[in-house]
């Protein structure tokens, strides 16, 4: 059975309201598992783990910023949590904006996330780089910082969360990129992008990404959970996550 979860930053503004609400909804829409972010990790543990295991909802995994994971005892409390939780996934958010530009910032950041994948791997967790569209801009020496981090992470310990909306919008192909990582391949967000020239965030499955060549080309790298994510909700956050769940059943991903 294919595996589908919540980017819990999809509801970030119904999580403020009422976390116990938001969850149930979640559950109720469809979805297997979230992947948590922020201060959500302790939060989540410590008041609704009886509610998670109520709501039959798996906590895949995490984003973390790049400051969780350059200390240590940050890093193994921050990868302790998760395991807590039973994830089986952690994931570098988004590099901060002053380290997004050079080849240093991303061997750098190569470096801290072998560490991390090494750490995350003691404790049964897959460790993964999350992406945006900056990572394919070039620097100085004629590779972009997403050849960086693919060339320069061990393939044994860091693997990838492939955002596909950030793919499509730095001009490259998704399936072809999918193709490429292979078992590097861990989770693949789902996104959409609207027809129009403003490409911004649509609900997924009626944009214009092409899903049914997106998920089988996962499925075949051997992605272990599908995980939609939308940054902007154009119809509210409830009901944005619960048009794309049923797209994507629809497509009898589920």
């Amino acid at each position: 059975m294919r595996k589908l979860g919540l980017q819990l930053f999809t509801v970030r503004e119904s999580l403020k309201n009422d976390v116990a609400e938001t969850l149930k909804q979640v559950a109720k829409a469809g979805y297997a598992g979230i992947e948590l972010f922020g201060p959500y990790g302790n939060l989540i543990l410590s008041n609704h783990r009886d509610l998670l295991a109520d709501l039959n909802l798996t906590v895949l995994g995490g984003h973390v910023g790049l400051a969780n994971l350059i200390d240590d005892d940050s890093l193994t409390q921050t990868v302790s949590t998760y395991a807590q939780l039973g994830a089986t996934h952690l994931a570098l958010a988004a590099l901060p904006i002053d380290q997004r530009t050079g080849l240093e910032h991303y061997r750098n950041a190569s470096q801290i996330c072998n560490h991390a994948g090494k750490v995350a791997r003691a404790h049964g967790i897959t460790f993964s780089y999350h992406n945006h569209d900056f990572e394919f801009n070039s620097v100085e020496d004629g590779r972009t910082g997403y050849d960086v981090l693919l060339g320069e992470t061990d393939p044994a310990l860091v693997k990838f969360e492939l955002d596909i909306f950030w793919v499509e919008k730095a001009g490259r192909n998704v399936p072809h990129m999918i193709q490429e990582l292979g078992s590097r391949l861990s989770i693949l967000h789902l996104k959409d992008m609207t027809r129009d020239e403003n490409r911004t965030f649509e609900i997924v499955g009626e944009g214009v990404l092409d899903f049914d060549v997106i998920l089988p080309a996962a499925e075949a790298a051997g992605a272990d959970w599908y995980v939609v994510e939308q940054d902007r909700c154009p119809q509210g956050e409830l009901e944005s996550m619960r048009k794309s769940y049923q797209n994507i059943k629809l497509r009898g991903w589920s």
